[in-house]
């Protein structure tokens, strides 16, 4: 009865570090995948960025100068900056910090310059007019950013990296307990307090049952790994 909530970190660990013997999906118990996190680049609203192409722009002629607070360097935000910056040209500094209050402080304290949140993590400071968002990382735009640019929009080719949350549960769960908490994943997907929760955060359905996810996850590994590499990222495995 030990369960686990998991995001893309979890497979990434098992790819860049040695020591990260356990695999998501081959040693641990996929049960649910849940959610999937469109991703915004936002800026103080008194930036001089107006899009995301002036950012990068900006960046391309100030190499270095430019800093983008996010959490882990093997997050989708780094993924995502380093991928850019190959294909751009452009340069700009990773700060790394350990919560997304300390990332979002050092945004607005005008520390670093740019930041890629969740939509609902952000939102308030969106309406309050304190951030202004340059452009969606998502496959298309999201009802309350609709006057917003995706990234291809924008101009930029990127793979597709969603930000995954799941449920996982130990190795070699019994079949019936796998059963039953993935039926109370499945009902909870189905519920219209999960779909308007779901709603309320601009995050994607993205419910999926235990064999749909764990073949998700092998597939999802694969790409990151293709991913990072692309970055220059050492893969161990």
């Amino acid at each position: 009865h030990t369960l686990a909530v998991y995001t893309n970190t979890w497979l990434i660990d098992h790819l860049v570090q040695q020591a990260a013997q356990v695999s998501l999906y081959q040693t641990l118990t996929p049960v649910a995948r849940v959610v999937i996190e469109p991703g915004l680049f936002v800026v103080r609203a008194d930036a001089p960025w107006n899009n995301l192409k002036e950012f990068i722009e900006a960046a391309k002629a100030t190499p270095g100068k430019l800093k983008q607070s996010g959490g882990s360097i093997t997050a989708r935000e780094n993924i995502v900056r380093q991928l850019l910056s190959k294909s751009t040209g452009a340069s700009w500094a990773f700060i790394s910090f350990p919560s997304g209050s300390e990332r979002m402080a050092a945004l607005l304290g005008g520390h670093v310059n740019l930041m890629m949140i969740d939509p609902g993590e952000g939102i308030e400071q969106v309406r309050a007019g304190k951030l202004r968002v340059l452009a969606q990382l998502a496959d298309a735009r999201l009802p309350a950013f609709k006057d917003v640019p995706t990234v291809k929009e924008s101009g930029y080719e990127l793979p597709k990296i969603p930000q995954v949350r799941g449920v996982i549960g130990p190795p070699n769960m019994p079949a019936d307990a796998l059963a039953y908490y993935e039926g109370v994943f499945r009902k909870l997907a189905a519920t219209a307090g999960w779909k308007k929760y779901i709603a309320d955060n601009y995050f994607e359905d993205g419910h999926q049952g235990a064999a749909e996810s764990k073949a998700f996850l092998a597939a999802f590994e694969a790409e990151l790994r293709e991913q990072l590499k692309a970055t220059g990222a050492k893969i161990v495995r």
